[in-house]
């Protein structure tokens, strides 16, 4: 009984946390849109996509000596935004998740099981759709075409919520054989 208590607490602590960092992370991502750097460059915004291990890029540039600073700072705030909807999403699903096992702490339950699968799902997203999006962005409002994709650590990530969302599935067969067999 002491320990459901403590590990209650424990969850009640980080259903906080989590929502308190999806807070600031959509608060963060708005001023970031506000008060937006002007002198960012093509290749600086390209280096947030090229921290990966593996990666292809196909890349033609037109110089039709025009400058592109507004449409480039555009597909940059509309990638940035979409990363952070999807971060927020993912902690505040966690927050979710928490909150519900701080109330009754039974972890082996269906709803946790979509939870976790709509997590994992999120994260796959969040690896691979950004820099889709922006290659797609860049080829139809800037000259010539970009075609970047890599493979990034968001990817493990989403491969180990996979398996986790498995595990619980698997516990709540247990749990519910074992529910019944008693």
């Amino acid at each position: 009984m002491r320990q459901q208590q403590k590990s209650q607490k424990l969850a009640n602590l980080l259903s906080v946390l989590l929502k308190i960092s999806a807070i600031v992370c959509g608060t963060l991502t708005f001023f970031i849109i506000i008060f937006q750097p002007t002198n960012i460059t093509t290749t600086a915004q390209e280096k947030q996509f090229n921290d990966t291990s593996f990666q292809i890029t196909f890349q033609s540039q037109l110089d039709n000596g025009v400058n592109h600073t507004t449409a480039q700072m555009w597909i940059f705030t509309l990638v940035l935004l979409f990363s952070a909807v999807l971060i927020i999403a993912i902690l505040w699903l966690a927050s979710q998740i928490f909150q519900e096992l701080a109330v009754q702490f039974s972890p082996f339950q269906e709803k946790y099981v979509r939870k976790l699968r709509q997590i994992s799902i999120l994260f796959f997203l969040y690896a691979l759709a950004p820099q889709l999006l922006y290659s797609l962005l860049s080829t139809l409002f800037l000259p010539g075409y970009l075609f970047n994709f890599g493979i990034n650590i968001a990817i493990l990530f989403a491969a180990v919520f996979y398996l986790l969302t498995e595990v619980f599935r698997y516990g709540v067969k247990l749990q519910t054989e074992s529910d019944e067999t008693l």
